[in-house]
Order: C-alpha cells, then structure tokens, then sequence
C-alpha cells in the first residue's frame, strides 16, 4: 500500500511539473506575441504619420501645380497682349514711314 501511495504521489508531482512547464511556456508564448502586437502597434502608428505626411505633401504639390498653371497663363495673356502692342507700333511705324513718302 505504501508503495502504491509513493508511486501516486510521485506521479501526481510529475503530472504538476509538466502542468508547470506548460503553463511556464504559455506564460512566455503570450509575452512574445504581446511584445510583437506592440512592435506592429507602433510600426503601423508611424506608417499612418507617414501616411499623413505624404498626403500633406501631395495635397501642397497639387496646389503649387495649381498656382504654377495660373501665373503660366497670366504669363501667356502679358505676352499675347505685348505681341498686339509690338503689332500696333510696327503698323505705327510703317503708316510714318509711307506717310513720310
């Protein structure tokens, strides 16, 4: 009987040690998966600031394109506007050089 009862005991500690051990690597399973969910947490906070960022930028580059295309075309209006005055003093000219016949 008192055999019986050491070989009980015996296993009854085994099975707690692997019950242990288990539980132990459980332990450090949920400790790595949670210092990763961290690491990805912190990853994807800084892609959206990224994110933010370039939105930003490309929102500025659409307006400085919008700008650009404006003074371009302000610029073309001064230049078709100048080449009707240049017209109108050469046609000045040539009416004071006939009239000067």
């Amino acid at each position: 009987m008192t055999g019986n009862l050491t070989r009980m005991v015996h296993e009854i500690r085994s099975g707690a040690d692997s019950i242990r051990n288990a539980a132990e690597e459980v332990g450090a399973g949920n400790s790595n998966l949670s210092q990763r969910t961290e690491e990805q947490a912190s990853t994807l906070k800084e892609t959206a600031a990224s994110m933010e960022e370039l939105t930003s930028a490309v929102r500025d580059n659409t307006q400085s394109a919008a700008n650009a295309n404006a003074l371009a075309k302000e610029a073309n209006q001064v230049a078709a506007q100048g080449g009707a005055v240049v017209g109108a003093v050469v046609a000045t000219m040539n009416e004071i050089q006939e009239s000067s016949k």
